[in-house]
């Protein structure tokens, strides 16, 4: 029995080992599990650090090659500044021009000024700023002429590409006129895009008309000049202008003709090809010719033949007296500068043509006169480089007028042969008549009684 019992009991008591065994075995496991799973922790949080790590260095690397780009950029953008900072200076030296020796002229904005210190008559020092001038190829688009400027160069803003809208203060009292006080058509010239001027409106020499066209107040009847940027193709002379000049306008292609207009000058708009309607000023339109009359004075004149007009052939209305040529205005007049006209017919009415009148009319090849002219203008034929051959009558009592001690007609002309229907004694009393004309080598005069080759036929009547 009591072998029994310590049998049984050494058996609990292996069982009980092996239990606790099992329970340190799991124990063992469970310590391993935990350390696998905090290790696993540990490597998942490891790496997420290697990842933040790495992204931020990512981050870092990015951020600082934007630094490096931002700061290439801007090194790029001081290096352009500065080279345009001596491209400027390098411009403006160069734009100084035939001021560069003139102590009295300086740079404002890029534009060339001089100041002027004189003394008036009680002896008192006064100071005069001239604008002499506007860089053709400055950006801007608007400019404001700086206030206390007195002068402006007649040339000032020739040939300024950019400019669309000038602003002139009150202080400006010269603005691109000659010492005579015409305005001249050269301020503008070539402004191409120049649409606007505004003046103050303190000033007591210029003003702006409601569109924003110069109008110069106490000159040329107050003459409204418009301007070369203007976009329409058909213009309306306001009632309320007198005196108006058009002057290098490319686009502008018919004339409407104001009720009160007087004095119209027209130069250099090679779209030009119709004047419209008619005034009590003497103005009329034949033909989309512009024409005048002064009853006092029985003339009846072609005034301008539009530059764009694209007839080869023309007839001068019958009871048309002459051809208009500028006198005080040297560019504008009759035919000049058409590029079209090859042949023109002149009434038996004209009895004289005006200085330039048909200046740079390249194609023109034929001109029929009458027997009836008296005059012919300074550079009349100035060139036009087709016209070789002219026929002219004894009728004619001078070749060329209003040009000093001598006469020029046939300057810079291309004529080569003058057919003259009459004696050689009455040809010499035309060349020798006050003032004498001046004949270039170049031509040839055929007078009917010294020329066995002068012939009368149709060919001559029509050159």
């Amino acid at each position: 029995m009591k072998k029994t019992i310590a049998a049984l009991m050494a058996v609990m008591l292996i069982l009980s080992i092996a239990a606790c065994g099992k329970k340190t075995v799991n124990t063992v496991d469970t310590t391993e599990a935990s350390e696998v799973e905090t290790t696993a922790l540990v490597e998942e949080s490891s790496t997420e650090e290697e990842s933040t790590t790495e992204e931020e260095t990512t981050e870092e690397e990015t951020t600082d090659k934007k630094d490096e780009s931002e700061t290439e950029e801007e090194s790029t953008e001081d290096d352009e500044e500065e080279d345009e900072e001596e491209s400027s200076e390098e411009e403006t030296e160069v734009d100084l021009g035939v001021y560069a020796n003139d102590p009295d002229a300086y740079f404002e904005n890029g534009v060339i000024f001089k100041k002027t210190v004189s003394k008036d008559k009680k002896g008192e020092k006064t100071e005069s700023i001239t604008l002499l001038k506007y860089p053709k190829d400055k950006g801007d688009k608007e400019y404001y002429i700086p206030q206390g400027t007195k002068y402006v160069e007649h040339n000032a803003f020739s040939g300024v590409s950019n400019l669309e809208k000038l602003y002139v203060p009150s202080t400006v009292e010269h603005l691109g006129e000659n010492d005579e006080g015409f305005v001249m058509s050269g301020l503008f010239n070539g402004c191409s895009k120049l649409k606007t001027v505004q003046v103050e409106k303190a000033n007591k020499h210029y003003a702006s008309t409601d569109d924003g066209l110069l109008i110069c107040r106490d000159r040329n009847d107050g003459i409204v000049i418009y301007l070369p940027g203007r976009r329409e193709l058909v213009y309306r002379i306001p009632d309320s202008v007198e005196t108006i000049e058009f002057y290098g306008n490319s686009r502008l292609e018919r004339i409407r003709l104001g009720a009160n207009v007087r004095s119209l000058m027209v130069d250099n708009c090679p779209s030009l090809n119709a004047f419209v309607g008619k005034n009590d000023k003497g103005y009329y339109t034949k033909d989309n010719c512009l024409f005048k009359k002064w009853v006092a004075d029985g003339v009846n004149a072609l005034i301008y033949y539009p530059q764009g007009k694209r007839n080869a052939k023309y007839s001068v209305p019958d009871g048309t007296t002459g051809l208009y040529g500028a006198l005080e205005f040297t560019s504008d007049s009759a035919f000049n500068s058409n590029p079209y006209i090859k042949e023109i017919t002149l009434p038996d009415s004209l009895t004289f043509i005006g200085c330039g009148a048909f200046k740079n009319c390249t194609k023109l090849e034929k001109i029929k006169f009458p027997e009836t002219l008296e005059y012919i203008g300074d550079s009349a034929f100035r060139g036009c480089t087709s016209l070789k051959t002219i026929t002219l009558y004894p009728g004619l009592k001078s070749l060329g007028y209003y040009d000093g001690p001598s006469s020029y007609a046939l300057l810079k002309s291309s004529i080569t042969d003058i057919y003259f229907m009459g004696m050689t004694k009455q040809w010499e009393s035309i060349v020798n008549s006050d003032p004498p004309a001046k004949i270039p080598k170049s031509v040839t005069v055929h007078c009917m009684d010294s020329d066995e080759h002068f012939a009368r036929n149709d060919d001559i009547f029509l050159t």
